[in-house]
Parts: structure tokens; sequence; C-alpha cells
């Protein structure tokens, strides 16, 4: 992959400086692409042709979020300030690595949800591969840390292969986890500072799974308080073997459009999206679609604000206390949970729309509350997934308790959970019939949410009980 890399950057340095119109015509489809790749992971709907169209006319589809939109702008506001910082006497820093956040989050407008340019002031825990746990440095460390990993990057990463250099750069950063939300996508952009200043490709990750397979997979090479130092000398084979690859296919694309073999993502688009909204939307339909996916949207943030005041209030009298995650992704081409959907749909007919919006809730036990406790684990080895499915103006909303692998269960602190679970038929129950409600009746919702947490945790307590009898 090594001599790729460098095959690939020697066919592209035979071409630099670019002229600018190529510059132009590179940006026009890398950018859009990159922008999309990363988005998609964040729940966002919009395709790579609506966002090549959006960064090129700055004009908003019809049936989607204006927050979708402002993703994409915060995204190319921070990859356009990490091309400036690529500039003669430019280095990276506290202050630029801020700025790197601030930019990307600041247009999204939820300055609750990620402090824009501003470093945590809580800790965070989640748990990696194999059960291994993993601590972030405390609120009060973050400067320290961070100050040391640039020293690092300024006196050693340089030192080394840009692609090593971006790794460890990158990881060890993962383990501070100095903002709270965004840190992945930060990490990505400060990678592609790195190998686009030495002459590479930008990352390009198309299969963001395996990426995320490899990043965590030292995990378990960690051990406690010694996981930042472990970071400078941990085996990260498969993560920069990975970083290679996405290198690798930014620098194909670059080639693609050098050599005339691939064309902008937004030639034509204005005249193709115009011919749509005359013949589809209309100018007054497409209102409606908007207000009434906005209407979902606050619907399902509304749930999400009740089952958590519901856990932290009538539910605190259970036998354990649970953590609360979600919405997580559902993406039509990476559906965790597509055993659970395609069973209940077949089982009701329901007419399950690919592209209409479907949220996730998830119910789990607090894990490392359990261990602390020396309660046994295997009881509460289940998750609740409550699957929230839209129809036009209908929705459907399904629970079912689904048994897990431990450690393959992924608990963060910032409300952006990745559930990694495999599933089959046996392991899926469920245990409410589709409800089908008109006008996004959010009580009506929340009813039907609550009953199946009361069960879920009906059958946690009984597990639990079963469990002490045995033992005793």
């Amino acid at each position: 992959m090594i001599e790729q890399l460098e095959a690939l950057k020697l066919k592209l340095d035979e071409h630099r400086p670019f002229a600018p119109e190529l510059a132009v015509r590179i940006d026009a489809l890398l950018i859009p692409k990159r922008i999309y790749l990363t988005n998609v992971f964040e729940d966002n709907t919009l395709t790579l042709e609506e966002t090549a169209y959006y960064l090129e006319t700055q004009r908003m589809i019809g049936g989607k979020l204006e927050r979708e939109y402002r993703e994409v702008k915060g995204l190319h506001k921070a990859i356009s300030f990490v091309r400036d910082l690529q500039q003669p006497g430019t280095e990276l820093s506290i202050d630029v690595i801020k700025q790197i956040h601030f930019n990307l989050t600041e247009p999204i407008e939820q300055e609750q949800r990620f402090n824009p340019g501003q470093f945590r002031s809580m800790d965070s825990l989640i748990l990696g591969e194999q059960g291994s746990r993993i601590s972030f440095v405390s609120a009060e460390q973050i400067e320290t840390e961070m100050a040391a990993l640039l020293t690092w990057f300024h006196e050693k990463g340089k030192t080394l292969h840009p692609l090593e250099c971006a790794a460890r750069f990158h990881y060890r950063f993962s383990l501070i986890h100095p903002f709270i939300d965004g840190n992945g996508r930060v990490a990505r952009l400060i990678d592609d500072y790195i190998l686009e200043s030495a002459g590479y490709g930008p990352l390009v990750i198309e299969d963001m799974q395996r990426y995320f397979t490899a990043h965590r997979m030292p995990d378990t090479q960690l051990s406690g308080a010694d996981g930042l130092a472990a970071a400078e000398t941990v085996d990260l084979s498969v993560f920069i073997t990975t970083l290679a690859e996405c290198s690798v296919r930014g620098m194909e694309l670059m080639l693609e459009v050098i050599e005339n073999r691939q064309s902008p993502i937004a030639v034509d688009l204005k005249a193709r999206f115009d011919m749509f909204d005359r013949a589809i939307s209309g100018d007054q339909s497409t209102q409606h679609d908007r207000q009434l996916l906005e209407e979902k949207e606050t619907t399902k943030l509304a749930l999400g604000r009740d089952l958590k005041e519901r856990l932290k209030g009538q539910l605190q009298s259970k036998t354990v206390q649970f953590t609360f995650a979600g919405p997580a992704k559902f993406q039509q081409n990476n559906h965790t949970f597509s055993h659970l959907i395609s069973e209940i749909t077949k089982k009701h007919d329901y007419k399950f729309i690919a592209s209409e919006a479907l949220y996730e809730y998830h119910v789990v036990p607090n894990l490392e509350q359990l261990q602390v406790s020396g309660l046994p684990l295997e009881p509460f080895m289940k998750l609740l997934a409550i699957a929230v499915l839209s129809h036009g103006d209908s929705v459907g909303v399904y629970s079912a308790i689904l048994p897990f692998e431990f450690g393959k269960v992924y608990i963060t602190q910032e409300n952006r959970d990745e559930v990694v679970l495999t599933l089959d038929s046996s392991s899926t129950r469920e245990m409410i019939g589709p409800a089908f409600y008109k006008d996004w009746d959010v009580e009506a919702l929340g009813r039907f949410l609550f009953e199946s947490m009361d069960t879920y945790l009906q059958r946690i307590e009984a597990d639990f009980l079963a469990s002490q009898g045995s033992q005793a």
C-alpha cells in the first residue's frame, strides 16, 4: 500500500503546482465527496449530488433539514481553513486546533452540543474493543495533554513517515478527546493537514465501519493511566494501512480529474434539480415537505428528551440505573438493525421505504456501574432497541429485547453512540406490534415507548433475581 501511495504521489508531482483552473476542478470533485462521506455518518441525509449542488449554488433542496446544510457549510469552512494552514509560516497549535473545531461546528448552531472551539469541561468514558474500558483524560488535564501531544508532533512526529505521524497523532488525540463532540472529524482534518502538507491525498473514507474498526483495534493494548504514553509505541499498523488506503483513494480521484476521466459532480446539477422541483415538488409542496420533516425531527428529539427524563426519574427505583443512547445512525447501506427491521416489517407487511426517516433509541445497562458494584453482568447483557419508522404522515414504532456481547457496545457520553451488534433471527424478540399514529402524537408515542421500557426492566429484574437465586 505504501508503494502504491508513493507511486501516485510521483504522478501528482508531475502536474504540480496545479494550474488554478485544474485546482478548481479537483476541488469540485473531491470536496463534495469528502463532505458527503463524513456527514452521512453523522445522520445527514443529503446525497452526494445534493451536497455538491449546495456547495455550487448555496441553494437548499426541498424536503431536507436546514441543519443538514449547516453541517455541509461547517465542514466546508473547516476544510478551507485546514487548506490555508499548509501555507509557509503556519504551525499546528492548540489555538489552531480549537479554530478547526470552531469552523466545523459553529455553523451548525447547536451550541450546547458542540461548544464550538472550546475544550470540554466534563469527563468522559467509552467501552472499547473486547470489553476494554477507555477513560479519556479528565477535563482538567486536557490543556496539558494537548500541549504534550503537540510537543511530540513538532519534535518527534515530523521525523516519522507522514502516514505514521498522522495515525499516531490521531490515535493519541482520540484518547485525549478534548471536545464534547466532533473529535473524530477534527482528528481526520488534522490527518488531511499532515498528509496534504507532505504531498499526499486527503482521506476519502468510503468504508467508515472498516475505518472505525481499525481505529479501535489497538485499544486492547492500552493499560489504564498509561494509555497516553503507550499511544506513542502501540501497534497501529492496521490503522496506518487503512489511512494509506483512504489517502490513495483521494489521490486516485485527483488523477481522474487531471486525466479527464471524471467530471466534477456539480456539472448540470442545477438543471436536473430545477426539473425535479417542477415535476415532483413544486414550491408549495416543497415547503410542506420541509415542514413535515422538521415536525418529524422535532418529535423524535422530544421523544428522546422524554425517555431521558423518565430514566432520570421513575426508573431510578429499579435494580440498576440505565444508560440512554440515541438517536443512533441508521443509513440505507449500514443497517445495524436490518434484521430487526426486516423481520418486523415482513411480519406485519409494513412498507418500509429506505429513504424515509428512521431513528433508533437504545437503552442499555450501565455496565461500568455493574462492574464496580460486583453484580453479575450476564443478567444485564441485553439491549432495548426502539425503532421509529416514518411513512408519509404516519409513524410505526417497534421495540425488541436484544442480547449483546460485552465489549461490542460502545457507550459514549456524547449522544452520538455507535452500537456494533450482529443479529440473527433467534436474537430478535418483538415485544409490541406496530403502532400507527397520525400527526406525530408525542404523548401517544411516549406511552408506547414507556410501556416497552417497563416490560424491558421487568425482564431484566426477573433475570437478576433468578441469577441471585441460583448463586444462593
